[in-house]
């Protein structure tokens, strides 16, 4: 170490991996003449050292030091939390409206669903899911920007027209295009869930719906609206006259159908018009009118619509069976079923598990006699094409 007035020289020495200056420059109290602190009280840049050495330097801290961990984003693991909550949410809400549609649909044959856990309602909540979300995505328009709507139909007819006449033209619009498309919501379910044979209706009135549906895009009749406005009611007339004429091809789940899905509309108008006059801080539509109309539409579904369903597509739609008979039990089972040898008649099997078979049978007259037999009865179940 030179004394002091002479340039002083480093010798650097390796202790345990860090690089440290074999003379420790003596400590100062005292700041500088100019009040500054001196640079090597903060950190090594500055010491006396050759300029040249300063990146060699800092190159060998650098490589001797542990490196300092990336920071993480905590967004990014609240995003993941948060995703992960929303599916929780989701599987418990489809496992619920499963377990009330399962329910209801064997209670049409006195059968009590003794089975909390099943992978079978699942499903059943999932399908039941995908058919409420294709009903708001066809009924937005008119459910939820109905005042909209009827004012801009209003609009079209100002200055000029009568303010009556228009307003009674506004309100023929949301009436007759919400009748029209509820109509073809309700034929579009029947034929693909429901497997009814409705394809000559629906392809007729597929026609009026996609006119209406050009109509709605921007650029169509936009220099006159007052004609595009009086095209939206002829389309929805005429969409409407079709089904009419053939209401007699409609069966009569199809009709029930309609009616349900017409009185669900009408509720939910009329329950957000009363929340928007009292203006509510937290209204009816957001508390409890969801929790009702989702649990009464769910035992609907599972009384009505949940049968007609096929297996593929989540629903309960019985499957044509034979079953394979014990042979200790073929007496027990002959009293009942119809067998040969140990393998009976053709049944409709509507559920199955560890305890207990569900089944349908033909009575003499054509109709259906639900039975339930004991799981032990049997030793095979072989489904029929």
């Amino acid at each position: 170490m030179a004394k002091d007035g002479q340039r002083a020289v480093w010798a650097w020495v390796p202790l345990r991996g860090i690089l440290i200056p074999n003379g420790i420059p003596p400590f100062r109290k005292n700041r500088e003449k100019s009040g500054a602190t001196p640079n090597w009280e903060f950190n090594l840049k500055g010491w006396a050292s050759p300029r040249k050495s300063s990146s060699v330097l800092q190159s060998v801290i650098m490589a001797t030091v542990s490196p300092t961990p990336a920071p993480t984003n905590p967004m990014a693991d609240v995003r993941w939390t948060t995703l992960a909550q929303f599916f929780g949410l989701a599987a418990a809400g489809f496992y619920l409206l499963g377990f009330v549609i399962v329910t209801a649909h064997l209670g049409r044959f006195a059968a009590a669903n003794r089975r909390l856990f099943d992978a079978q309602y699942v499903p059943a909540g999932v399908l039941f899911a995908v058919l409420v979300g294709v009903y708001f995505s066809f009924m937005k328009l008119f459910l939820f920007e109905a005042e909209s709507v009827i004012r801009n139909v209003q609009k079209v007819g100002e200055p000029t027209g009568s303010p009556i006449f228009w307003g009674v033209t506004a309100l023929l619009f949301q009436f007759l295009g919400t009748l029209f498309w509820l109509i073809f919501l309700t034929l579009l379910i029947s034929s693909v869930f429901m497997e009814q044979r409705l394809g000559q209706i629906l392809g007729q009135v597929s026609v009026p719906m996609i006119l209406s549906t050009t109509l709605f895009l921007q650029g169509t009749f936009d220099r006159h609206p007052r004609l595009r406005v009086f095209a939206f009611l002829a389309v929805d007339v005429i969409g409407i006259a079709i089904v009419a004429a053939q209401r007699k091809h409609l069966s009569q789940p199809t009709i029930s159908l309609f009616w349900v899905l017409l009185t669900v509309t009408l509720v939910l108008t009329m329950t957000m018009g009363v929340e928007q006059k009292i203006k509510s801080k937290f209204g009816v539509l957001q508390l409890a009118m969801p929790v009702v109309l989702l649990a009464g539409l769910a035992m609907y579904f599972g009384l009505q619509m949940y049968d007609k369903v096929p297996v593929a597509l989540g629903g309960g739609k019985p499957v044509p069976v034979r079953l394979l008979v014990a042979p200790d039990s073929v007496p027990t089972v002959q009293q009942v079923l119809k067998l040969n040898s140990q393998l009976s008649d053709e049944v409709q099997l509507v559920m199955e598990n560890q305890d207990e078979i569900l089944l349908l049978t033909k009575r003499p007259d054509g109709s259906q006699q639900p039975l339930r037999l004991s799981r032990r009865l049997f030793s095979g179940v072989i489904p029929q094409n």
